[in-house]
């Protein structure tokens, strides 16, 4: 003879979302945010510091929940943004913080319309100076000259045909390629001086701590 049997309810083991998706999610709220504020001009956070508390939140987070079967996420987040910190650190050129993000394309037509400077935050930033008919001479006090820096991504400038240029292109890793010339791997530069014998010059000035950097004729 049996004995009676027992029933009951189904168990469910709870299984709470991971650690890493949750601290991903924030960390992305936390930089959408403070990326709209900076656009907004209602801060000004370089992205070293923000790196650096990411390291730290996820550093902390790896401490408190070391026991925890969720947090081996947590291990390549760190390594990742950890990496990208050491790049901001040790990246020899600086990186633009606070000049934006995407595409941007110029192209003055005259002196008066280059301006002295152009930057940009992560992209591709392209300095179109086909049109411009003529630079200062090259005796002159202030000579022709403008700077283009990008933090992350390429630089394109394309020049006269018939201009001379006085070119020095750097990179903190990446490439550099100017009138032919090209340097790649880890801190690249070029210096292209123009011709003894040039009337006029336009000076160039071009710095990306991660990409490219390219001037075309």
């Amino acid at each position: 003879m049996s004995g009676p049997v027992t029933t009951g309810a189904p168990t469910c083991e709870r299984t709470g979302t991971p650690v890493a998706t949750v601290t991903v999610g924030a960390l992305l709220v936390v930089a959408g945010g403070l990326w709209v504020a900076d656009e907004l001009g209602a801060v000004d956070v370089p992205w070293s510091l923000g790196l650096a508390l990411a390291v730290l939140a996820v550093g902390v987070l790896l401490l408190v929940t070391s026991r925890s079967r969720h947090a081996g996420g947590l291990v390549p987040l760190g390594v990742v943004l950890s990496a990208l910190l050491v790049l901001t650190v040790v990246l020899p050129s600086p990186v633009v913080t606070d000049g934006g993000a995407g595409d941007r394309r110029y192209r003055p037509t005259s002196v008066t319309e280059l301006a002295e400077r152009y930057e940009l935050g992560a992209g591709t930033l392209v300095l179109d100076l086909r049109d411009l008919p003529e630079a200062a001479p090259a005796d002159a006090a202030a000579p022709t000259r403008t700077e283009v820096e990008v933090g992350v991504g390429e630089i394109r400038v394309l020049v006269p045909a018939d201009l001379a240029v006085d070119v020095t292109a750097e990179a903190g890793t990446g490439e550099v390629t100017v009138l032919g010339e090209r340097r790649d791997g880890l801190s690249p530069s070029l210096a292209v001086p123009a011709d003894a014998d040039a009337d006029a010059v336009l000076v160039l000035d071009l710095r990306v701590g991660l990409g490219t950097v390219e001037v075309t004729r």
